[in-house]
């Protein structure tokens, strides 16, 4: 009899994008990392699973957060704030308990790779948002002191949003978003605009902005908040992605169909709900 171990270097197309090393990526993970841009590369740039072998010691906070798109790239929790994780806080699986204090961020600067392209972008998150917080909560976000950059992602009771700049204000899709499981998410390109997606269908759509992202290389990208002192997201964070690709173009269909529908599988939501 002849036996099969599966290991990262079984898979040499994954090379250097999951992390840590003793992690072994299931199908779906290995499907989801293939993703590839045109030149090859990967499209996956940043991807936060809520295992616990994903969990270590930050570089500014307690809790560390390993980066299964990169190996060695850690997002660390604000100072002060360790994570908590519930068991069954999503859809019965593992999810990163936001109470209004934590967030992640890469110490100093930029994720290598997440925004070097300035034409193309696209982040999803799978959450759920208590009833309890009030106004609009950052699922990622940016902020120079008072001043909002893009790309940001928000949800509120009755509204998904996107910051789209300070001349053209946001893009918005009503609904009910409070106390429900959800896979939510912002394309971007500068050929197709911005959409906004909700449970594996487009809910809102800005095709006429084009304007490329601007440079923020000085500025933190931050997740489930968008500066240090700004409205944080209260509620249940499971599965974070993002994205150098527009994941709304034809090119990406079956790949953004797959995501979306590994992530509605796996934490048992409906597609449209």
């Amino acid at each position: 009899m002849r036996t099969l171990q599966i290991l990262n270097a079984r898979y040499p197309e994954l090379a250097g994008r999951f992390g840590p090393p003793q992690s072994i990526p299931d199908a779906a993970e290995r499907r989801i990392a293939s993703i590839s841009l045109p030149n090859r590369d990967a499209a996956v740039k940043s991807w936060l699973i809520p295992r616990a072998e994903y969990m270590g010691t930050g570089f500014v906070g307690p809790s560390g957060w390993q980066d299964a798109a990169q190996q060695g790239r850690v997002w660390s929790s604000n100072a002060a704030q360790t994570a908590v994780f519930d068991e069954a806080g999503i859809g019965g699986k593992r999810a990163l308990v936001c109470d209004g204090s934590i967030y992640f961020m890469q110490d100093g600067a930029q994720p290598e790779g997440i925004l070097d392209d300035k034409t193309a972008f696209s982040a999803f998150f799978v959450v759920r948002r208590n009833s309890s917080a009030t106004g609009s909560r950052y699922l990622m976000g940016m902020a120079d002191g008072a001043t909002l950059a893009r790309p940001t992602l928000l949800i509120s009771a009755t509204a998904l949003s996107t910051y789209l700049g300070s001349s053209s204000g946001s893009l918005q899709a009503a609904g009910s978003y409070a106390d429900q499981d959800l896979v939510v998410g912002v394309t971007f390109s500068t050929t197709r605009g911005v959409t906004l997606r909700r449970n594996g269908v487009q809910v809102a759509s800005a095709p006429s902005f084009i304007a490329p992202i601007p440079d923020v290389s000085s500025t933190t990208l931050r997740l489930w908040a968008a500066s240090a002192s700004g409205t944080r997201f209260v509620g249940m964070a499971g599965d974070a992605i993002m994205c150098a690709a527009d994941l709304s173009a034809p090119e990406y269909a079956s790949q953004l169909e797959y995501i979306e529908g590994a992530w509605m599988a796996q934490y048992g939501i409906t597609r449209g709900s």
